[in-house]
């Protein structure tokens, strides 16, 4: 796939809006001057631009191959990849989480610490009752991270072929689950499905997935980049503003069930990213795309890390010394997390993405040589030689 510098860009806006979210929450969720409290609040929609890159990312390739005829990659080799990807960071970092919640999140719950754990293992837990958020809460996103890889090769298709039509479906079914589902009298096994996660969460990944689908295969005009380009920046600038006039009575707050809706947004400021080179360049800054490339240690750990001086020093006040001191700490703990359980994997993964193009290469020059055998041969589909052709 083509690297794209501004993507990397993206996921670091993406961790930065969930980092300031946390932080306000830790700090007490305080009132900021000129309402810019609605900001870090906004940071819960850090997470969907999270779901949309990661359709962009995975679609891509398969909307590029489309154009191209090239064949599709073998779904078996999607799975070690993304497995390769995903797994390896994450039980590290959650068997640290349970070894902390264990000792600081459970004094109170009512199921055994083994269901919980069991459920984080299995990316279950945001269908089982009460561990949806309990061992590390930003857990939750990986369980449906996970349930989109599985049906992602029915989705891929749908794309494929009718992808304006399976964009509005998804844009429809999230606009039901965001009017209608907390209203839907089911019980709690189905609630999942319906209100705020899997398959609720389809518009976020569809955004992705249609961005890649116009990257790969519209021709933009420029007057169309810059619309996207606007488009995308009022999600991601005057989005939270808006949310704030809707919701006066709860300053900075946003509705939970409606995030999905400004996915369209985050699909439109993928676009203008890998289109537009004054966009491209800004998102691309070095500084912010290597935040991005340790956004997913960054992700898992913040949660640990933002409020554990408050869990050791109730009393510790907050400020500016406090945020630096924990940014830091976070930092810090994200490159570890990268170098030693996220690098090494990558490299890997590379190694089997490149032995994968070699044996594609393989194919293809076996193929050829086939084929030029069967030309060769008088008669063959290759050149019809008869013996008119040899006259003088």
């Amino acid at each position: 796939m083509k690297r794209f510098a501004a993507i990397d860009g993206l996921r670091g806006i993406a961790i930065l809006m969930v980092t300031a979210l946390h932080l306000w929450g830790a700090s007490g969720y305080p009132r900021l001057p000129f309402h810019l409290d609605v900001y870090p609040a906004f940071g819960y929609v850090g997470v969907r631009l999270f779901f949309a890159l990661s359709g962009f990312c995975l679609f891509y390739p398969l909307a590029q191959a489309r154009v191209t005829g090239k064949p599709w990659p073998r779904w078996s080799v999607f799975a070690l990849r993304r497995a390769v990807r995903i797994l390896p960071a994450y039980y590290i970092a959650l068997a640290i989480s349970a070894l902390i919640w264990q000792r600081y999140g459970q004094p109170t719950d009512p199921y055994p610490a083994a269901r919980h754990i069991l459920a984080h293992a299995f990316f279950v837990h945001t269908l089982v009752k009460g561990t949806a958020t309990s061992v590390n809460p930003p857990m939750w996103s990986l369980g449906v991270e996970i349930h989109y890889y599985l049906v992602f090769p029915l989705l891929a298709l749908a794309f494929a072929r009718w992808p304006i039509r399976a964009f509005v479906a998804a844009f429809a079914w999230s606009a039901i689950c965001a009017g209608a589902g907390p209203h839907i009298p089911v019980g709690p096994w189905w609630r999942p499905f319906t209100f705020g996660l899997f398959p609720s969460s389809f518009l976020d990944f569809g955004s992705g997935m249609l961005a890649a689908h116009i990257v790969a295969s519209v021709p933009l005009r420029r007057s169309h980049i810059m619309a996207l380009c606007a488009f995308g920046l009022f999600g991601l600038i005057g989005a939270p503003l808006l949310q704030h006039l809707i919701y006066p009575w709860s300053p900075g707050m946003i509705a939970w069930r409606w995030q999905s809706l400004w996915s369209p947004c985050w699909g439109a400021l993928i676009v203008g990213c890998v289109s537009s080179r004054s966009l491209s360049a800004f998102f691309g800054w070095r500084p912010l795309a290597a935040v991005g490339v340790v956004s997913y240690s960054l992700y898992l750990y913040q949660v640990l890390i933002v409020p554990a001086p408050r869990w050791f020093y109730p009393r510790l006040p907050v400020g500016p010394a406090w945020v630096a001191l924990t940014l830091a700490v976070l930092a810090t703990a994200g490159l570890c997390s990268y170098l030693l359980a996220e690098r090494p994997f990558l490299r890997l993964r590379a190694a089997l993405r490149s032995q994968q193009r070699g044996r594609d290469g393989e194919e293809v020059h076996r193929a050829i040589g086939v084929v030029a055998a069967v030309s060769a041969v008088p008669g063959s589909c290759g050149r019809d030689t008869t013996p008119g052709d040899h006259k003088d």
